[in-house]
């Protein structure tokens, strides 16, 4: 597990998204995106590898390591396929596209129980 980029997520990116700029229906990576996606537009995600590629126009898919998706995710944070998507799937949700705040909050709780 990579502590430091689960910490700068839910830390240094989530606690400053804007609601409106925040969408976890889709991985639709551009003007609005998902947690992931604030990961991959700040300066510390893209310094590590991060990138958003154009899957289709106005469409972009986050990207790590020649992995794109959930496996880009699993490979960037070094957590497992169900961490990943414990934390960043809506459907492991209650409301149908959770806030910033619930994300982190996730990351929190995986971080806490991974001393």
């Amino acid at each position: 597990m990579n502590r430091h980029r689960l910490e700068h997520t839910a830390r240094e990116v989530l606690p400053f998204v804007e609601p409106e700029r925040f969408d976890m229906t889709e991985w639709q990576c551009g003007s609005t995106a998902c947690a992931f996606g604030h990961e991959c537009l700040s300066p510390f995600g893209k310094e590590n590898g991060l990138r958003l590629v154009m899957s289709a126009p106005g469409w972009f898919r986050p990207t790590f390591d020649n992995e794109d998706g959930y496996k880009a995710v699993v490979a960037y944070y070094e957590i497992s396929q169900t961490e990943a998507r414990w934390i960043f799937s809506r459907l492991q949700y209650e409301s149908p596209n959770p806030r910033p705040a619930e994300v982190a909050e996730r990351i929190e709780s995986l971080l806490a129980c991974n001393p």
